[in-house]
């Protein structure tokens, strides 16, 4: 009989799957270089592309292309003095129902940037069923005059196939700091069925919300007219803009992720140019 119940939990546990990614990136004479690329588990990453120049672009891979009960996936990325890079995935990604053992599912993605590095983060969005547990952290260490950029998207189950998120719990956690000093920190909880998903003060019944994040040197008036410029861009649902300590936010509401990609585009587009580099979206996104 034990021996019975010692495969039958190996079975449960089997369906689960850590997986880690280890990147680090150096800047030489002419380009970025991925220096060391460590993996366990279902986590990959192809080799860098040049599309515009020196600046490596980098596509991470999830083969199983969603998340069950027990997953626990972590990325770390570190970019060392004046490496410039990008880093993306080439669909979205899933977070399933968690299954009777209610063993939560996690992302944890950890950047460190030395100095003079540049580094965007721009995942695409990521799809949350209802019953789902998960908890998806991005934190974010920065020494003096090292830049990100980065968004994240997510989707509240299904709308389009009437489903919404009526069960589970979904905790966000976005923290940036520079020299050891927070310039952000946010935490949001939403759980399935709640006040918050549908009441003015919280999501007002939107199914996707997404953050927008960029440490940049900017004025009021600079603020001003990226505001104006959104306004003239068509789009579906809310977008709110605030600065404080060097970051800029960028906030969406609405019911369909293209929208959000899109206006967050625009917005990457409008920081490309203030700071004089050439717009250049990754390759992956057009297949």
């Amino acid at each position: 009989m034990s021996s019975v119940r010692t495969i039958a939990s190996v079975s449960v546990l089997s369906t689960a799957w850590s997986a880690s990614l280890q990147l680090h990136f150096e800047h030489t004479a002419d380009k970025t270089i991925l220096r060391r690329n460590h993996h366990a588990g279902p986590l990959r990453v192809q080799r860098p592309f040049y599309p515009e120049g020196g600046r490596a672009h980098v596509y991470i891979l999830h083969p199983p292309g969603g998340m069950v009960s027990g997953d626990d996936l972590q990325v770390d990325v570190t970019a060392a003095t004046s490496a410039q890079v990008l880093l993306t995935t080439p669909a979205a990604g899933k977070v399933y129902r968690a299954r009777q053992n209610n063993q939560r599912q996690s992302q944890r993605v950890h950047i460190e940037q030395a100095e003079s590095s540049s580094l965007e983060w721009l995942p695409q969005e990521t799809i949350i069923f209802s019953g789902a547990k998960v908890d998806l952290s991005t934190s974010i260490e920065l020494a003096m005059g090292a830049d990100v950029l980065g968004w994240d998207i997510v989707c509240l189950a299904r709308p389009s196939c009437n489903e919404s998120f009526e069960a589970g719990e979904i905790v966000l956690d976005l923290r940036i700091a520079r020299c050891g000093r927070p310039l952000l920190i946010e935490k949001t909880r939403l759980t399935g069925s709640s006040s918050m998903l549908t009441a003015k003060w919280g999501l007002n019944h939107a199914t996707v919300l997404g953050t927008f994040y960029c440490t940049v040197e900017c004025s009021d008036s600079d603020i001003e007219l990226w505001r104006q410029q959104l306004s003239d861009f068509t789009f579906v649902g809310q977008l709110a803009l605030s600065y404080r300590r060097g970051v800029l936010v960028a906030r969406y509401l609405g019911d369909y992720a293209e929208p959000a990609r899109k206006i967050f585009e625009q917005l990457w587009r409008l920081i490309r140019e203030f700071r004089g580099e050439h717009f250049c979206r990754p390759r992956i996104w057009n297949t």
